[in-house]
């Protein structure tokens, strides 16, 4: 991104907060029978001109700047906001994921963060996701190891999130309480066509059952992609063959009783 535009980032996204630009998506995910079971809570930004940015764009700027820990905690605060409003519709005992970046991890009021925002929305911590991407490195590894052991020992789930794609996988595998791997989008598109591919799937997948730990194929945007999936005894999937990440309304609109989704 040139520097002028991350200039501009940097200095609007306390005022996009401020204004109401800053938005919470929820992406559904789905059983294998179709079913909701939960959705991923996702950051957007609307624009003045009613256009998007680019998350990866804003989302780096807030992590340069540290404003990640207050957007970090207004999307967990909005998210578990929506979860008895999306019961209440009729969408049933959802689980919520959210995005955790290694800066919020950092921050030395994450935990109280998080207490705090469970406590004011009275959600179960067991309904709660937090994922940890792998392929991005942590700083200081024992301290968020501690961490997250702690989080987890709550009842918060820990989620492993493009699982496959970083260089730290096993690492994190190993040391972190992980309940949930989430495989990387790029096996899915190529696992139809690619042997190794799905050889290496069906390893991941056979590795979590050992681990005891539940699955979520990320990515799916097609039947055939689905049904390759199903077929790999997969927990859970989400991606556009289910849904797009859609404000609250719209996806009770779509979900809510007598709404079926089956793929």
């Amino acid at each position: 991104m040139p520097a002028v535009r991350r200039t501009a980032r940097r200095l609007t996204l306390p005022a996009a907060l401020r204004n109401g630009e800053l938005l919470t998506y929820f992406q559904p995910l789905v059983s294998v029978d179709g079913q909701l079971k939960g959705c991923e809570a996702l950051a957007r930004w609307r624009l003045p001109d009613g256009t998007f940015a680019s998350p990866a764009d804003f989302i780096a700027a807030a992590e340069r700047t540290g404003f990640i820990h207050l957007l970090g905690e207004t999307v967990l605060r909005e998210a578990l906001t929506q979860l008895p409003r999306f019961e209440a519709a009729g969408l049933g005992s959802l689980f919520m994921s959210v995005n955790i970046s290694p800066r919020q991890l950092e921050h030395p009021d994450f935990e109280g963060v998080l207490t705090r925002v469970l406590a004011e929305t009275g959600v179960a911590p067991g309904r709660l996701s937090l994922e940890v991407t792998e392929g991005v490195a942590v700083t200081d590894l024992p301290r968020a190891t501690a961490m997250l052991t702690r989080i987890a020992g709550t009842g918060v789930r820990i989620s492993l999130d493009d699982y496959g794609t970083g260089y730290a996988g096993l690492t994190y595998l190993r040391l972190f309480p992980v309940s949930t791997l989430k495989l990387d989008r790029s096996f899915i598109q190529d696992l139809e066509s690619d042997r190794i591919t799905r050889i290496l799937v069906k390893a991941v997948v056979r590795l979590a059952d050992e681990l005891g730990l539940r699955t979520i194929a990320e990515g799916v945007e097609t039947p055939s992609q689905a049904s390759a999936v199903k077929e790999l005894c997969f927990d859970y999937i989400q991606g556009y063959l289910y849904g797009k990440p859609m404000p609250a309304d719209e996806l009770i609109a779509r979900f809510a009783p007598p709404s079926t989704l089956i793929h």
